[in-house]
């Protein structure tokens, strides 16, 4: 909380850095400022704050010197644009920095309303209130030609919500030009029919069922979106972003969509992040294509499958560096080996010692480099891959970290019996290869998890996409 109190200070002399090695040894030095005691809440002036080195002064004159690196300088002599820098960096941390600070003073007042990056980042989230129709207006206006980054997440279904979605919607259509990353629950039909310029991230969870133009049929058209480079959506077909309204994307998460093919093949060429959960299997180029066709994603880095099945034999992807799956996705393998794969995550809570890529010797053919290895599976499966870690020390050489969790129906924890078979498992395969010991963390409720697993709808897995 900041607090708007006056304090009287003297103009001192200030000696800038660069200027410290010309002063002469034997001159006076500057009287130090004088003090006051300090106000309430934070410090209202900066003290004792030095900035860069200092020469290689005698220990005496360093000590003269360095009191007269900086001045004492009130907040409110600072610019006001300085001012308004502080906003947008406190906009950065709570996005509703602007309305708290603009009622510090009147300076600040001023330097926010002034600012209109300050008002350029909206973060909606879990909330109960939704702000009025003009409030909101207000609010998109005082960012005026600034780059808009809004992200407005409730409820789908609840007509509360989704009457306060229709008008914020609303307002930013107005505003299209600016948007550079838009993150929303549910949209209409003619939100598409929008051209965004500017916009390099977009996420819609999926159509907004009780406002207008919802599209039954689930065919629409979509604008100009020339700048896209980012796009997740939900049970939304994404055939029209294939048709040249965007141009090739570098990232994709896509859920429940059973027309991805199309999309994949329009951008298989620049994908770094694909992402993809219950989208059905793979097809050929194009949807109802009827012979499954090989893919190349030569820039491929991350890929995340959740129920993905017959995908993974048909492509190539020789820069692919991390990869977790989950479900059917578990049961196919890459037509060739990875090499370049260095973290690889696998979540089931089916049988996998009866999968025969569970078993070491497989799942090393397949990607002998690996560093990091996340395993979610029953304490079972999870035990005997451990047990053969020990039994095949030469596998997997460049092994550095796992993480395990009893991913399971009956319990979400190992008990001390099982992490003791599994440290001593890791102890026996170190000593024989005579390489540096693994480091292995058994994951227990409410700890973070150290190798998280990102898909792109799971709801205890965040999606998350590599920068």
């Amino acid at each position: 909380m900041f607090y708007n109190h006056t304090l009287d200070y003297a103009q001192p002399t200030t000696t800038m850095p660069h200027q410290l090695g010309s002063q002469h040894p034997s001159a006076p030095p500057a009287p130090p400022p004088p003090t006051s005691p300090p106000g309430p809440g934070l410090a209202r002036r900066f003290s004792e704050l030095h900035v860069g080195s200092l020469p290689d002064f005698p220990p005496s004159v360093a000590l003269l010197e360095t009191r007269q690196v900086l001045s004492i300088i009130h907040i409110n002599d600072l610019p006001i644009e300085l001012v308004g820098e502080i906003v947008v960096k406190h906009s950065e941390l709570e996005w509703y920095a602007p309305a708290v600070d603009g009622q510090v003073c009147t300076y600040w007042r001023t330097a926010v309303l002034s600012t209109a990056r300050a008002w350029a980042r909206i973060r909606l989230e879990r909330v109960r209130e939704f702000p009025s129709a003009s409030a909101w207006a207000l609010w998109i206006d005082r960012a005026a030609s600034a780059p808009l980054s809004v992200r407005i997440l409730v409820h789908r279904g609840r007509s509360l919500h989704e009457n306060a979605l229709e008008y914020m919607l609303s307002a930013l259509l107005d505003k299209a030009d600016s948007i550079v990353s838009l993150v929303i629950s549910g949209v209409r039909r003619s939100f598409f029919l929008t051209p965004f310029l500017v916009l390099r991230h977009l996420r819609i969870d999926g159509w907004c069922l009780k406002l207008p133009e919802y599209p039954h049929d689930g065919q629409y058209r979509v604008a100009s979106m020339p700048a896209l480079r980012s796009l997740t959506l939900g049970d939304i077909p994404c055939e029209p972003f294939a048709t040249g309204a965007v141009p090739p994307l570098s990232q994709l998460s896509l859920s429940y969509n059973n027309t991805w093919h199309s999309l994949v093949w329009h951008s298989h060429e620049a994908l770094t992040s694909l992402s993809l959960h219950c989208c059905g299997p793979w097809a050929g180029q194009g949807q109802g294509h009827p012979i499954p066709m090989m893919i190349e994603l030569p820039s491929l880095l991350f890929l995340s499958l959740y129920d993905i099945p017959s995908f993974k034999p048909y492509i190539t992807s020789p820069q692919l560096q991390t990869l977790h799956e989950a479900s059917d996705s578990v049961s196919d393998s890459f037509p060739r080996p990875l090499g370049s794969l260095t973290e690889y995550g696998v979540l089931t809570m089916t049988a996998a010692c009866d999968n025969p890529r569970f078993h070491v010797e497989r799942l090393h053919g397949e990607f002998p480099n690996l560093v990091k290895l996340s395993l979610r599976a029953p304490a079972e499966d999870t035990l005997s891959f451990f047990l053969e870690l020990a039994e095949y020390p030469a596998c997997f050489p460049n092994l550095r970290w796992i993480e395990a969790e009893n991913y399971s129906e009956s319990r979400s924890t190992f008990d001390h019996m099982e992490i003791t078979i599994m440290e001593n498992s890791l102890v026996a395969r170190t000593q024989p290869a005579l390489s540096v010991p693994l480091k292995a963390s058994f994951w227990e409720p409410g700890r973070a998890r150290e190798i998280p697993l990102f898909f792109a709808d799971v709801c205890h897995y965040q999606l998350c996409f590599l920068e």
